[in-house]
């Protein structure tokens, strides 16, 4: 996995309004996206999940624009170097160095703060809180919060 940023609890959490204002944006739009994606598939005689129904959105002028948007604004959660984990959910990932380990931060739409973190391989269902990083590392807590 390459990573060209790394954050701290306190960089991740001055992105957090600008997360939250793109993805109130951007999850209306993808909704519209799967919308037009299903019909287009199906009046295509196509299976939803067939990656040819992207050729069929690119040929559609209101799934080309609504395609558009969705990767302009994945792009920018790139730029930023944050990795949204799920448009309909609201998650991200941001990638923090702790000592020589690479690990995720998390954060949630509905939640207040990034207060969570997880492996590389594990996902939302399992990240843990900041404060029980001690029984993981007795560092990582510390190097986490700073």
């Amino acid at each position: 996995m390459a990573v060209n940023k790394t954050f701290t609890v306190s960089e991740a959490q001055e992105l957090l309004p600008t997360l939250r204002k793109e993805m109130q944006l951007l999850q209306p739009i993808y909704r519209r996206l799967k919308r037009r994606w299903r019909y287009l598939a199906r009046t295509n005689d196509v299976p939803s999940d067939d990656p040819g129904v992207r050729d069929l959105c690119l040929d559609d002028d209101v799934g080309r624009l609504l395609l558009r948007e969705v990767e302009e604004t994945l792009c920018l959660f790139q730029k930023l170097g944050v990795e949204c984990k799920g448009i309909e959910e609201g998650l991200f990932d941001f990638p923090c160095l702790v000592e020589d380990r690479l690990v995720f931060l998390c954060w949630h739409i509905q939640e207040t703060e990034v207060s969570c973190w997880h492996e590389l391989d594990c996902g939302f269902f399992e990240r843990r809180p900041l404060l029980e990083a001690t029984r993981a590392s007795c560092h990582l807590e510390n190097q986490l919060l700073n």
